[in-house]
């Protein structure tokens, strides 16, 4: 399972990461179809949109978060389909970020190379930082809104 060689040595701050070599490609991979996108779609590209993250049985400290934001150490799978993320976190303890982003700030579509295409994927590289933007109510649910900074 690629997701957890990849992720797991990353949050468990594994040091030297097993698969180091290719995390670095990956991270460069997704930052040139970034600048693929902006050159293609120059007009959408600067557009904000909403991507989404849900997480099941997940729980966040939010004062901390709120006073310091937080960075995702592994890649971030992200959607723009609400639906999607609002399943993903139907547990006990949902967790749900909306993601507002623009330019250089939103993941890479990588509907293309990913197992479930039709959930429309959106990649953060890692050691993406999520700036605390506020929170809202949809559905019954807290929902965390961020702005990422990609390094």
């Amino acid at each position: 399972d690629s997701y957890t060689m990849f992720n797991t040595p990353l949050r468990q701050h594994t040091r030297p990461h097993p698969l180091r070599i290719t995390v670095w490609y990956l991270a460069e991979g997704l930052k040139k179809l970034r600048s693929v996108d902006a050159v293609q779609n120059p007009v959408d590209f600067r557009r904000t949109k909403h991507f989404w993250r849900g997480m099941r049985d997940m729980e966040l400290n939010a004062s901390s978060f709120e006073a310091h934001g937080g960075t995702e150490l592994a890649p971030m799978s992200t959607t723009d389909a609400r639906r999607v993320a609002f399943t993903y976190a139907n547990s006990t303890h949902p967790l749900i970020f909306d993601f507002r982003a623009s330019g250089m700030s939103r993941g890479c579509d990588i509907s293309f190379l990913s197992v479930f295409p039709k959930e429309k994927e959106f990649l953060y590289p890692p050691l993406t930082y999520l700036e605390p933007a506020g929170t809202s109510d949809i559905d019954g649910y807290d929902v965390i809104v961020v702005t990422p900074q990609i390094s």
